[in-house]
């Protein structure tokens, strides 16, 4: 158990090297050292507001599904769409 946690302990400090914050607009930008499909860096924008935690990708993901083709327009892409939203119990605001 002691290899499993240095391992783990090894990884946590990689991401807590590897990841950064700045401020953009009112939001604090979240660089994570995750790589997207395109090779980018996963970005996550995070405020509060009004006593909650508002997090967002600014559309970015919708918009790569739409620009490689898979819309989620159709009625049942919706229901999938919001049905995994509502399962890490996500709220989808603006559409």
């Amino acid at each position: 158990m002691d290899k499993v946690a240095e391992l783990l302990e090894t990884y946590y400090k990689w991401i807590k090297e590897k990841t950064t914050f700045k401020s953009v607009n009112g939001w604090e930008e979240i660089t994570t050292p995750y790589l997207d499909i395109h090779n980018d860096y996963i970005q996550i924008y995070v405020k509060l507001e009004n006593d909650k935690i508002v997090l967002s990708d600014g559309g970015y993901i919708v918009s790569d599904l739409i620009a490689s083709g898979c819309p989620i327009n159709t009625d049942r892409r919706k229901q999938l769409f919001d049905m995994t939203l509502k399962s890490f119990g996500i709220e989808n605001k603006n559409d």
